[in-house]
């Protein structure tokens, strides 16, 4: 939305800048206009003069001269609305070739529409020798009163000013046809812009889009991967679980059943205490399995004890020998963070010891500003390179982050080091792991 409201902006400035620079164009367009206009009347009186100059500066100054004098003046012409005109100082008209009934009659008191004296402004204006004005006069083409730019000379000698016109409206067709035209050009020129905004808009909301498709996709890559780890972790959990009924606590089981049977046979007492030996045994086996399965809260010494519970089961799963440096002391985390550093310590021996040469392992445990910080080395043994083991070290990731904590891993020909930094405050959207 931002973005679209910055491009309507600067297409408005862009807008409102064009029309100014069209306007300027046409306001400079009609000064030259003008010019243009006020050197061309200029040099049409100059060739008027130069038709009538070996009369003027003949000296003569008899009525004849002044009439073939007036005679070539009104055979002068350019255009249907181009003549040249005559009076005398005191307003009397001497040539007008387009409307030849005003030829003899004083026009000093002539007005036009905007009470203008038009005869006396414009000897005014030849006395005075700048020889520009602008009056409204009938255009012979239109017979409309319109408006015109004069240039007028004074002769001084004859007491004559002459001079010649252009009406106005010519003018302004001119000036009104280069507006438009520019305006025209600018229009395309916005319309071209515009549509190249348009295209890069919509280039640009498409990538966005692109973006989100694929980021989304990334996304559900992801949780389907972390899903597949899950369910395959779940698996193998599964398959620990029915292994540890079967060959363990099943066979405990059995061999209590038969000898029972035996003894009850035989009614022997001694043989019944070994029985009831084994059922303890396999009681002590099904608390041991629940407890891993789902362990009660942990307190500093329950967590204490789970981690030496996991030291124990790796020493007797894998043959290596753990030892446990435990410096949390009192400090008891949160439930969720002191369940998972349990498991978490389980598996990263796990993780360690099934290195082929290991021979022995240590857990650190300490607390860092708030973070719980576990530390698990194998000494000794060779990595093996097998999928499972990145699998493993992916799962205790999966275990930690969401917990906001973090699991990081090294190898060497020494052994195994694994480094977890969990924060002793579980987040807000944790809740209670379950296994």
């Amino acid at each position: 939305m931002l973005s679209l409201l910055s491009l309507a902006a600067v297409g408005a400035l862009l807008l409102h800048q064009s029309r100014q620079l069209a306007e300027q164009q046409v306001a400079l367009l009609e000064e030259r206009l003008y010019a243009a206009h006020r050197a061309e009347l200029k040099h049409y009186v100059e060739l008027a003069l130069a038709a009538i100059r070996p009369l003027y500066e003949s000296g003569r100054d008899d009525a004849a001269t002044r009439e073939q004098a007036k005679a070539l003046l009104a055979g002068l012409d350019y255009g249907d609305d181009g003549y040249f005109f005559a009076y005398d100082t005191g307003g009397n008209s001497l040539v007008h070739p387009r409307k030849p009934e005003l030829v003899g009659h004083n026009l000093w008191a002539l007005t036009d529409p905007h009470g203008r004296q038009v005869i006396q402004a414009l000897l005014h204006t030849a006395r005075r020798g700048d020889g520009f004005a602008r009056y409204e006069w009938e255009k012979p083409s239109t017979g409309k009163l319109t408006g015109k730019l004069g240039y007028v000379v004074h002769l001084p000698r004859w007491d004559w000013m002459i001079g010649t016109g252009v009406y106005l409206d010519d003018v302004e067709r001119e000036i009104s046809a280069s507006r438009a035209k520019t305006r025209a050009r600018i229009d395309a020129t916005l319309g071209g812009v515009a549509a190249l905004g348009l295209c890069v808009l919509l280039l640009v909301l498409a990538s966005a889009v692109a973006l989100n498709v694929a980021e989304r996709r990334r996304t559900a890559s992801r949780l389907g991967a972390r899903a597949r780890r899950l369910l395959d972790a779940q698996e193998a959990e599964r398959s620990r679980i029915a292994a540890a009924l079967r060959d363990g606590l099943g066979q405990r089981l059995e061999a209590a059943r038969i000898a029972l049977e035996h003894a009850a046979a035989r009614d022997d007492g001694a043989a019944l205490a070994a029985s009831h030996s084994a059922l303890l045994a396999a009681l002590d086996d099904t608390h041991r399995l629940a407890q891993t399965l789902q362990p009660a809260a942990l307190d500093a010494e329950t967590l204490a004890e789970a981690i030496a519970r996991a030291a124990r089961d790796a020493e007797t799963a894998h043959g290596v020998h753990v030892t446990v440096d435990n410096r949390l002391g009192r400090f008891a985390p949160q439930a969720p963070q002191a369940l998972a550093l349990s498991r978490l310590a389980g598996d990263a021996l796990a993780l360690v010891a099934v290195r082929e040469g290991t021979r022995a392992a240590s857990v650190e445990l300490h607390e860092d500003g708030g973070t719980l910080c576990l530390t698990v080395r194998g000494h000794g043994g060779a990595n093996r390179g097998e999928r499972s083991d990145e699998a493993l070290l992916q799962a205790l990731r999966d275990r930690a982050e969401p917990l906001g904590g973090r699991v990081a891993s090294t190898a060497s020909r020494d052994g195994a080091a694994i480094a977890i930094r969990l924060p002793a405050t579980a987040p807000r959207s944790a809740a209670p792991e379950a296994r």
